[in-house]
């Protein structure tokens, strides 16, 4: 679990009760403005590493960002009520998932010794808490973890609108660009630091929780 100001982001598993909450955000953010529907698709996350972001209510810039959204229309159901370690004062704002690039998968979980690449993908961030720097620490958590598991690179497939937000934390493009889910993408990837993994959270600005 890490902590960044008033934000705070931990790992969560398909069988937490987050879960089905961080699966309607992503496709509110992702799937439904594209006239698409998120839970059409086949959904094998069970070895992935899910990431969600919350607001601790004491931040009142994302608390009024958050309580415009849920009075613009947005139903509870909309946004995580428990969250993290059973209190209701932190509201769920955004997410990021890891998987293991697959051809690198099966032996991964076999060894338990990663020496490859993640793959970025389902970056989402609630539209009214955008610009507060919540995706950042999103993408800093994600390549923390990363760098602490023994990966070397991290590689996604970039929607257009996005390209220089992922240009600013210093990643490149390979590759033509392409269309998916009815927009232009680009393959973009960041080669990963060896960094002490004692100084990484403090490098990055992080606090890290146990």
């Amino acid at each position: 679990m890490w902590r960044k100001g008033d934000v705070i982001i931990k790992i969560i598993d398909v069988g937490d009760a987050d879960y089905k909450a961080m699966l309607d955000m992503r496709n509110k953010v992702l799937r439904l403005p594209l006239g698409l529907n998120l839970f059409d698709e086949k959904l094998d996350e069970a070895d992935d590493i899910l990431f969600v972001a919350y607001y601790d209510r004491g931040g009142s810039e994302l608390q009024v960002a958050v309580k415009s959204e849920l009075q613009g229309g947005a139903s509870q159901g909309d946004v995580s009520q428990g969250g993290l370690q059973g209190t209701s004062s932190l509201q769920m704002v955004g997410c990021c998932i890891l998987t293991v690039a697959q051809k690198q998968k099966k032996d991964y979980n076999k060894t338990g010794v990663p020496s490859g690449k993640f793959k970025m993908r389902q970056v989402a961030v609630r539209e009214n808490t955008r610009g507060l720097g919540i995706g950042k620490h999103l993408m800093l958590c994600a390549e923390s973890y990363a760098i602490k598991s023994g990966f070397a690179e991290i590689f996604m497939s970039a929607r257009d609108s996005v390209y220089t937000f992922y240009e600013k934390l210093g990643y490149k493009f390979k590759g033509k660009e392409y269309i998916e889910v009815g927009l232009p993408h680009k393959i973009m990837y960041k080669k990963l630091p060896k960094i002490n993994k004692s100084d990484l959270d403090h490098l990055l600005g992080l606090k890290e929780y146990l």
